[in-house]
């Protein structure tokens, strides 16, 4: 007994769509070549991303002015120049009356020995987390293109697997189409078809969305136009993946510029706090002056003065425990840092090893899939033989198989 040339050809289209995407578990599917098709590289992409993201830009002149501010902190402040003039009468008798005369005084603030060393390490400190800072942005950035770049892909991929669907099912719609003009078929079929292709040209507009949308902020990232032309996105090559996850995860802490901008956080915080102790000290202003008095012989004068911390209470005591409660919450958040290995692992530019991994095991799980359904497939067609017989054969069983690639 054999088909019926209709059911032979719905068959065969069924088991060619069957057995393309069980190949795709070695080597994806691609779409029909250009000529004139861009290929869109991960490399450039990421190498454009450092040097015209804005978020990096921004960074990059944050650090820049807090290395600027180092030479700035720990300096005197600037002396004080002041003009002087003492007169007896309401005319001029410098000269006249030793009281009377006009000089020129300077001053210099001298802050309590320690304080500037420490200002200074303060703002040196604040320079390295912004350097720290500065490379988590850059990483965080590298991240994001890495990880549109392959939804990128996947979309691509999808699509393809997509249209291939579309022409099958067209195929079953016209095979319905026939059988049911010929009085061999059941009109549902007819309208399962059409059904089932609305549907996936519904999904195939769904898909050109997402990608239209993961284009846009990839354009984002590299400060071009929304629209800006990009490539097809080229084959993917496996990642090696980490032998021990546990122990990739303890390096990330170790090495995530997040964790290292904290801990610059605390050191800047304990020089904060010895900085705070020394305000119960008193600060200086040292000044020197010239006076002269005419005919009379001229003055000099020295000064020494100094501020008397009296409100130590409610000023300076308060001011160290400020100072505290900051060095120990940046403590904590250290701590917490720690604790969230997997995400800094995800923002230290690693996803997309965990990307290809998870992507391999569904690989796995689809060739496996697809394998069963092939086999499902050639026990189906030969039980349709008998059915055909008695002209029961179903096109409802090749739709759901084609609904099960897309699942």
């Amino acid at each position: 007994m054999c088909l019926s040339k209709t059911a032979r050809l719905a068959a065969i289209a069924l088991l060619g769509l069957l057995y393309v995407p069980a190949n795709a578990s070695a080597q994806p599917p691609t779409q029909p070549a250009q000529e004139d098709a861009q290929v869109l590289s991960l490399e450039s992409l990421i190498s454009e991303a450092l040097k015209a993201n804005p978020e990096i830009e921004a960074a990059r002149l944050r650090w820049e002015a807090a290395r600027d501010r180092i030479s700035q902190a720990g300096v005197l402040p600037d002396p004080m120049l002041s003009l002087r003039l003492d007169n007896i009468s309401e005319r001029l008798t410098i000269g006249e009356e030793e009281m009377s005369m006009a000089g020129v005084e300077l001053s210099q603030m001298i802050p309590f020995p320690g304080k500037r060393p420490l200002m200074k390490q303060m703002a040196a400190q604040e320079a390295e987390r912004e350097a720290a800072l500065l490379e988590a942005t850059r990483r965080k950035v590298v991240a994001e293109v890495k990880m549109l770049y392959y939804e990128l892909y996947l979309a691509g991929r999808s699509r393809a697997i997509v249209e291939q669907t579309r022409r099958l099912l067209q195929t079953l719609a016209d095979t319905a189409q026939a059988r049911y003009s010929v009085g061999e078929g059941l009109q549902q079929d007819v309208l399962r078809a059409q059904t089932e292709l609305a549907r996936i040209n519904e999904r195939s507009a769904r898909i050109e969305q997402q990608e239209g949308s993961l284009r846009a902020q990839l354009n984002a990232l590299l400060r071009r136009a929304p629209d800006a032309e990009l490539g097809e996105p080229e084959p993917l090559r496996p990642a090696p993946l980490p032998p021990d996850r546990h122990q990739l995860i303890s390096r990330a802490v170790e090495q995530a510029p997040q964790v290292q901008a904290l801990d610059r956080m605390v050191t800047m915080k304990e020089r904060a706090v010895s900085l705070a102790r020394r305000e119960y000290y008193p600060d200086f202003e040292l000044s020197v002056g010239y006076l002269d008095r005419g005919r009379l012989s001229s003055m000099y004068e020295a000064m020494v003065s100094l501020n008397l911390p009296i409100y130590y209470r409610s000023r300076q005591r308060a001011k160290v425990q400020e100072v505290v409660n900051d060095l120990g919450s940046v403590q904590e958040e250290r701590v917490a840092a720690e604790l969230r290995g997997p995400e800094i692992l995800r923002d230290h530019g690693h996803a997309g090893g965990y990307l290809h991994y998870g992507a391999h095991t569904r690989n796995r799980f689809r060739s496996i899939r697809i394998e069963r359904l092939h086999l499902c497939a050639k026990d189906r067609c030969a039980g349709n033989e008998h059915r055909h017989q008695a002209r029961e054969a179903d096109v409802h069983s090749e739709l759901s198989d084609a609904r099960d690639l897309l699942r």
